[in-house]
């Protein structure tokens, strides 16, 4: 029962937090971390099975402009003008354009976490340390699984990859926000107080870097240490 309790207010927190999830069931397993790990909902077991991507997208020219954005913050127009900035081949720009669209678009009913995964793997494939896109990859399992775990390895492929990308910051110091709360709730006050101090740190990092606290984390999660 205190499991299904505290799967239920984690999957609210989360929704909460990270508005516009998609409803699709959180059952799409596997998904892969950085290497060709393979993870399942809720475990983060190895398996020597390599990820094969899916390159078999639609080649039709996309309406970039169908897939909205709002101009500035998190998953906005800047960043993207800004992250795009870090690519200098024009198919990947493309490709990668399309899938923070689909990922962060304004209009939620066009979000495709899957899509944009794929399309995310091909930018890889041409530009593997362009660490933005491990952090849509992150943005995307999470979206679908409510995995923390397997998330936030992308999150942190990305910043091992350039340890400025301020949005990879802010992601990670959610998900150790979130967990902080999991391990209070088990009164396990030397992994919250583990988790306050990881969380902190990255979320100060991400703020020195411009990234604008828009989910309000410092106060939901790192105002006062456990």
């Amino acid at each position: 029962m205190k499991r299904e309790t505290h799967r239920f207010l984690v999957c609210c927190l989360s929704v909460a937090l990270f508005a516009g999830c998609s409803k699709e069931p959180p059952t799409q397993a596997p998904y892969y971390l950085p290497g060709g790990r393979k993870v399942t909902k809720g475990s983060l077991t190895p398996n020597p099975h390599v990820h094969s991507q899916t390159n078999n997208l639609s080649p039709g020219p996309v309406d970039m402009g169908s897939i909205p954005l709002k101009a500035i913050g998190l998953g906005s127009k800047k960043t993207l003008d800004a992250e795009l900035r870090g690519l200098s081949d024009a198919k990947a720009k493309k490709q990668y354009e399309e899938a923070f669209r689909l990922t962060f678009t304004s209009d939620r009913k066009k979000r495709n976490y899957r899509r944009a995964r794929v399309l995310y793997e091909m930018v890889i494939k041409v530009a593997p340390k362009f660490a933005p896109a491990y952090r849509g990859i992150g943005y995307t399992v999470f979206s679908t699984t409510l995995n923390f775990a397997a998330s936030n390895e992308w999150y942190k492929k990305a910043i091992a990859i350039d340890p400025t990308h301020g949005e990879s910051h802010y992601a990670i110091a959610f998900i150790y926000g979130a967990e902080m709360m999991g391990a209070q709730r088990k009164n396990d006050l030397t992994e919250a107080r583990r988790k306050f101090d990881l969380g902190k740190k990255h979320l100060e990092i991400a703020i020195k870097q411009g990234v604008p606290d828009e989910r309000g984390l410092m106060q939901r999660f790192f105002t006062k240490r456990p």
